[in-house]
């Protein structure tokens, strides 16, 4: 398993990107970028997921998007070379690193890479405005069955590794709200509590629980690029 963007390259747009890479481990709780900050380079998830957040003045976060090894992070320092979110990994991986320097040029020199990585941006814009609809209309047990489901296929993992506190972190709630939501969905079968995880016991019912945003932001990986 690697990084779908990756994956996707012809032989040839592959190598030329294979040979500016770095491999990296991405350790639970590091902060990748923070907010207006310059960006030497960008990550390819291999496994594991980062959390993306946007900050009020007041310093409150919330997640508006997470990205696995469907994705890139962080997307705008190709166009800006400055984040504009605060990525965070959220589950423990690795990735794989490259020169923002470095992968412009490669932009110039391939054709397949920039319409992927154009899809990618497209996608995340896809699901910020998702993930807002989301946040205003729909319950916490919705949100949160939504978020493991997404974790689930960032990282093709049913044991997920995340704790209460992070789950309240990238969903802008309170964590005796998780607490309280989690115990509802283990006592119905659908979770399984572990010491800094959670397995989703039954996917089908999860599924049912989350609200209909999933099946959107996972569409919004497949949209097609008309240029």
């Amino acid at each position: 398993m690697g990084n779908l963007i990756i994956e996707a390259l012809p032989r040839n747009e592959y190598e030329l990107l294979q040979s500016q890479l770095s491999e990296v481990h991405l350790k639970k709780g590091k902060v990748l970028f923070n907010f207006n900050e310059p960006v030497r380079g960008v990550y390819f998830p291999i496994y594991g997921l980062v959390s993306c957040f946007a900050k009020t003045r007041e310093g409150n976060t919330i997640e508006v998007y997470s990205v696995g090894r469907e994705g890139i992070v962080e997307m705008s320092a190709v166009l800006t070379q400055v984040a504009l979110v605060q990525a965070k990994v959220q589950i423990p991986g690795s990735a794989f690193w490259i020169p923002v320097d470095e992968l412009c040029n490669l932009l110039h020199q391939t054709t397949v890479l920039p319409r992927l990585l154009l899809r990618c941006a497209c996608s995340s814009l896809m699901r910020i405005l998702q993930n807002t609809a989301c946040a205003k209309f729909h319950s916490v047990e919705q949100r949160l069955s939504l978020w493991l489901l997404i974790a689930h296929d960032r990282t093709a993992a049913s044991v997920i590794r995340c704790t209460h506190e992070t789950l309240a972190q990238v969903l802008g709630i309170r964590r005796a709200t998780v607490t309280t939501t989690v115990s509802a969905l283990h006592n119905i079968g659908v979770l399984r509590q572990g010491r800094g995880s959670l397995t989703i016991a039954d996917m089908r019912k999860l599924e049912r629980i989350a609200c209909t945003c999933f099946d959107i932001i996972r569409a919004s990986d497949n949209v097609e690029i008309n240029c």
